[in-house]
């Protein structure tokens, strides 16, 4: 019954995830967070493809609409392949924008409807790095469900060539952790927004928190989506890692640390908070 199964394949496509998240949870300050809501936000976050999955039915394909350009390949004895590819522009476009926003947009509605099934309605219930560390678990629970989806899709030959026990193992190490620092990128800045009881600084703070996560995913998703070559890349175990991408990653980490580190020394003290 079970000699033919991927129960371990999703076990790794949801596990380091949620490995990291209550490694978090161990180092965030006693009593700041909570872990009922930790998980709450977890599976609000799996489930906030289906917002994603919306946004894309209003908006498909926005980078069709930028124009391609036509590649020649000389396959050898007088024969020629004519294939439309699109520029770095559109790559640009679709990286920023279709993938990058529009995954961060779903984030942000899932976070809320996150508050609203809390039934939070008293003003600064949670704290600054709460409010940070609940953002990340959406994107926990996003991450989760996005490595199912390529695995599934690996397993059913959509992604010939591709073998899904090393794709997760990068996955984990990258695109998971890329998820996570975007998700911590918003829930900065929408925690800073919430010292503010003018409307305009809260969702001004809301703005930045998405556009600056969006920003940082794009960039990450830009640099895996435009032509490169095996320079580009870095092999250890014989597993390519993007270099460029790599350092990224690192030095997001450290600018975490700094913004979990900032949150984690400050609290609300004035009443009447927008939520």
């Amino acid at each position: 019954m079970f000699q033919d199964n991927n129960l371990l394949l999703l076990m790794f496509a949801i596990l380091p995830a949620v490995f990291y998240s209550l490694i978090i949870h161990h180092k965030a300050p006693d009593g700041i967070v909570k872990r009922k809501p930790m998980w709450s936000y977890i599976i609000i976050g799996f489930l906030s493809i289906q917002i994603l999955t919306i946004i894309h039915m209003l908006f498909p394909h926005i980078q069709s609409h930028i124009e391609y350009q036509t590649i020649i390949y000389d396959l050898g004895n007088g024969i020629t392949k004519l294939v439309e590819e699109p520029t770095v522009y559109a790559i640009f476009i679709f990286a920023f924008f279709q993938v990058a926003f529009f995954e961060e947009l779903s984030k942000w509605f899932a976070f809320r409807v996150g508050k609203a099934a809390r039934g939070d309605t008293r003003d600064g219930k949670d704290s600054p790095f709460a409010v940070m560390f609940y953002s990340i678990m959406i994107a926990v629970g996003f991450a989760a469900f996005e490595n199912v989806h390529y695995v599934g899709r690996a397993l059913w030959g959509d992604l010939k060539g591709v073998d899904p026990h090393q794709m997760l193992l990068i996955r984990s190490l990258n695109s998971v952790v890329v998820h996570m620092i975007s998700g911590l990128f918003m829930g900065y800045f929408i925690a800073l927004g919430r010292r503010f009881k003018n409307i305009f600084k809260h969702a001004g703070y809301t703005i930045l928190g998405l556009l600056t996560a969006s920003a940082f995913h794009g960039l990450y998703d830009f640099n895996l989506m435009k032509p490169g070559t095996m320079d580009d890349y870095t092999t250890i175990l014989g597993i390519h890692f993007h270099t460029t991408n790599n350092l990224l990653i690192i030095f997001a980490l450290f600018v975490s640390y700094l913004m979990a580190n900032h949150l984690s020394k400050i609290s609300y003290n004035n009443n009447g908070l927008l939520r």
